[in-house]
């Protein structure tokens, strides 16, 4: 009779025991999980004009766009009427070269204008224009295709003038001013392409060429 207690109590034990054993294991999922730490808030980039210009080698000459011109000019003595069948007659065959592009000394906190709230970057590009006009080469010869013989200065001094004017005039009429404003346009769009600005849209915008004047060197 004394045992059964004994018994109950021992049975009673293991009982307790294993509930403290499972206890155990669900303790940790029972436990809160640790509040995890708030990220800071990064600090919004606020673009500015000037950091814009940083950017930019203003140091550059941005040369867009080259005319290669041939031109032929008729020039011949200036002689007095009784003299015209012995006076001499040229032809010059004129070769030039005309660049025309965009001076980036000339950019300035004016031509940027940023939009904080869109995130964007106007950059207006100065307008364009001839950078150089020059002769590349000059040939002369009479009006039957042979060389000419003791060509009278004052003569041949009138070929290349007027040469370089037809130059500057083809470049001018062929519109390489507009061709330089579109071609700076999309340099400047693939530039800035490949370029990141602090996450801001960059827009390329042109300003009208002025007038066309070239003088040819």
């Amino acid at each position: 009779m004394s045992r059964r207690p004994f018994l109950y109590s021992s049975g009673l034990l293991a009982v307790l025991a294993l509930a403290a054993a499972s206890l155990a294991c669900w303790l940790p999922g029972l436990r809160p999980a640790p509040t995890p730490t708030p990220a800071p808030t990064p600090t919004p980039h606020i673009l500015t004009a000037a950091g814009v210009l940083q950017r930019i080698d203003r140091t550059m000459i941005l040369q867009t766009t080259v005319f290669r011109i041939d031109t032929v000019v008729r020039a011949e003595e200036d002689t007095a009427w009784w003299e015209k069948l012995w006076q001499q007659r040229l032809l010059m065959f004129v070769q030039g070269a005309v660049t025309a592009g965009v001076d980036l000394s000339e950019l300035s906190e004016e031509n940027v204008t940023i939009s904080n709230q869109d995130r964007t970057v106007t950059l207006t590009l100065p307008p364009a224009k001839v950078l150089s006009a020059e002769l590349v080469d000059h040939q002369v010869q009479t009006y039957g295709g042979g060389l000419p013989k003791n060509v009278d200065l004052d003569t041949y001094e009138q070929a290349l003038s007027a040469g370089r004017q037809q130059i500057a005039a083809t470049a001018c009429s062929s519109g390489i001013l507009d061709y330089a404003t579109r071609d700076a346009q999309m340099a400047f769009d693939q530039i800035f392409g490949l370029v990141e600005v602090e996450g801001y849209t960059v827009l390329v915008e042109t300003t009208p060429p002025g007038e066309c004047t070239i003088e040819v060197e």
